[in-house]
């Protein structure tokens, strides 16, 4: 029975400790008021029947106090959570994203004039359920989200406008803006004065503004329909962003109220297209015959004026002053009476595609210096454009040579050439600013010239080459000339081998230069070759002063001698004789009396023509 008992008492605890779980109540609460602005506070209302000293609240990320009040400094979404701190272990409940904390910024509105003492308030806010609007004349009304309103006053004194947001049931406003706006009887219209195009689909706006409290720029794809772009006060530029390439026109409103707005002139976006053509670049626009108070067109290009057009009518430009490769830029402005619109700048970067011609008159001849000349012209429309100046060369029709001249555009001098050991020839063609090749040149090739000098026989034995290339019809002669280079004989050499006769010439040194000739007095000359005879002053070894006019004076006879001096001493070493004249001769006498016969030793001194030093002496025997 014992046992029985005991059993008993046990049951009737645990199902008395179940009772009392059973009966543990559960967390419960709520705001009266979940949105606000920062700073907001709030109060939660408990619902659980909790001795309050025994419930907790957290609020965010903040840690568990017993106070059901708390302010949020800082806007976002908050979650709550309350814990009921019973004695058997409690329980909690969060509410996430509960409550909604917003900036206190202030709220934009605008607030633009219409005239008539009247005004019209524009809210340009919608983080709020409701705005209420305070006129300043103790007037309020309540406002929608991005909501308007027309409001008139009964004077134009000055008046302090206030906005404020608030939440439905909420106690406090928040987010506060207020602005000072006088009313006016009427409005002063804007000045539009410039517009202009810009990169990136953007115009820049330029105006003058009147003393209303507000303006707005409109816009126009036809000149007829205008919408509301932006409002302006207190500037005197605005850039907007378009949304299209097409054509547009701008005006300024003073009034946003139908029935009472005062307009701005009109005035046209102005867009300038442009294209490379062949040779020249083309400038393209257009504008409406819708636009008022036109005047003309003035056209840059690198920032200098070009060209004023005074029809409205003309649409296209064309600038033939162009070089190919060159990039030019160009702006156009259209001037009206009350302003200008500027179009965009729009550079061009000048082309050609078409085949570029030859070289014209090209010739080549060898210069004073045995230099090889090259000499050429072009079209007239193709200096302008000229880059380079390209010349092939060959060396005896092997091998080939090019080089660039870009400091001369109508000759060059080859010194590296030795015009009698091979033969050259030479092709000319040039590149244009755009890296266009013209046509090549032939290959033109001057007179080379040889020549040798028989000098036992007293003749030169000349051979030339033909001026090869050209479409000519040519002659040659060969020009025999002096030391000074003096001509001495204008020979026809029809064939290419002379041979000259020099039997009668005198001078020691020859040279010759071949050129070839035309009918229009055209030449090319050859290199000049030099060749000379060797001084041989040929004295005797005895000479026989009797009379006879045989052989009777002693003395040098050449023509080739610049300088000369002769003397004669007899076997003592005594002097006998002395000359500085190939003209004054020894006749074999001594201070007026004839010399004994016998062995005398002579001595030269000479500089023959060419600059060659004789020393020469020897002995002579006068025979009687």
């Amino acid at each position: 029975m014992k046992k029985y008992g005991l059993f008993i008492l046990v049951l009737s605890l645990l199902l008395a400790l179940s009772d009392a779980r059973a009966q543990e109540p559960e967390p419960c609460f709520n705001a009266p008021i979940r949105t606000g602005c920062a700073p907001f506070t709030v109060t939660m209302e408990d619902c659980s029947g909790v001795d309050p000293s025994l419930i907790l609240y957290q609020f965010g990320e903040g840690g568990p106090q017993s106070s059901p009040t708390f302010t949020f400094t800082a806007p976002g979404l908050y979650n709550v959570t309350q814990i009921l701190n019973t004695g058997t272990g409690g329980a909690r409940t969060t509410k996430e994203d509960y409550i909604l904390v917003i900036p206190s910024d202030p709220i934009p509105f605008m607030v633009q004039a219409c005239g008539d003492l009247r005004m019209r308030l524009l809210i340009q806010d919608d983080n709020y359920d409701e705005y209420i609007v305070d006129f300043g004349d103790g007037t309020t009304e309540t406002l929608p989200p991005n909501g308007e309103v027309i409001h008139s006053y009964d004077n134009a004194a000055n008046k302090t406008i206030r906005v404020e947001g608030r939440f439905v049931n909420a106690e406090d406003r928040c987010g506060r803006n207020q602005k000072t706006f006088r009313p006016e009887a009427q409005l002063e219209v804007a000045e539009l004065t410039r517009i202009e195009a810009l990169h990136n689909n953007e115009v820049r706006l330029s105006y003058q503004l009147g003393d209303a409290n507000s303006y707005i720029i409109q816009q126009s794809t036809d000149g007829i329909n205008f919408v509301d772009v932006t409002a302006i006060s207190h500037a005197t530029q605005t850039t907007l962003s378009l949304s299209g390439e097409g054509t547009y026109y701008f005006r300024i409103s003073a009034s946003p109220c139908e029935g009472s707005e005062a307009f701005s002139k009109t005035l046209p976006l102005l867009r300038l297209e442009g294209s490379a053509q062949e040779g020249f670049n083309r400038l393209a626009w257009s504008l409406s015959d819708k636009v008022e108070n036109f005047q003309r067109y003035r056209l840059s290009k690198d920032g200098a004026e070009i060209a004023q057009l005074d029809s409205l009518a003309t649409q296209i430009y064309d600038d033939n002053e162009t070089s190919c490769g060159a990039t030019y830029c160009y702006r156009l402005i259209a001037v009206f009476a009350h302003g200008e619109s500027l179009s965009k700048t729009v550079c061009i970067e000048a082309i050609s595609v078409r085949e570029l011609p030859a070289v014209r008159n090209f010739y080549t001849t060898f210069d004073d210096d045995n230099r090889i000349a090259l000499r050429w012209s072009f079209n007239v429309d193709v200096v302008s454009d000229l880059a380079a100046v390209r010349i092939q060369k060959t060396i005896d029709a092997r091998d080939t040579v090019e080089f660039v001249v870009r400091d001369s555009i109508r000759s060059y001098i080859d010194a590296a050439v030795a015009p009698t050991e091979v033969r050259y020839a030479y092709s000319v063609f040039y590149e244009n600013t755009c890296a266009l090749l013209s046509q090549k040149s032939n290959f033109i090739s001057p007179i080379h010239l040889k020549a040798e000098i028989l000098r036992t026989e007293k003749k030169a034995i000349i051979k030339r080459s033909n001026y090869e290339g050209a479409d000519r019809n040519i002659s040659y002669r060969l020009l025999r000339l002096n030391q000074a280079g003096d001509t001495l004989a204008n020979l026809a050499m029809p064939d290419t081998i002379y041979e000259d006769n020099l039997q009668n010439e005198s001078e020691q040194l020859i040279l010759y230069r071949a050129y070839a000739q035309d009918n229009n007095d055209w030449r090319s000359y050859s290199n000049t070759v030099l060749n000379y005879f060797i001084t041989d002053l040929a004295l005797p070894n005895a000479f026989t002063p009797n009379g006879d006019g045989l052989n009777d004076t002693f003395g040098v006879n050449s023509p080739h001698l610049d300088t000369f001096s002769m003397r004669i001493f007899n076997r003592w070493g005594n002097l006998i004789f002395e000359t500085q004249s190939t003209e004054e001769r020894w006749d074999g006498t001594y201070q007026g009396k004839e010399a004994p016969e016998g062995e005398y030793t002579y001595q030269i001194r000479a500089t023959d023509k060419i600059g060659k030093n004789i020393n020469e002496s020897g002995l002579i025997r006068l025979i009687r």
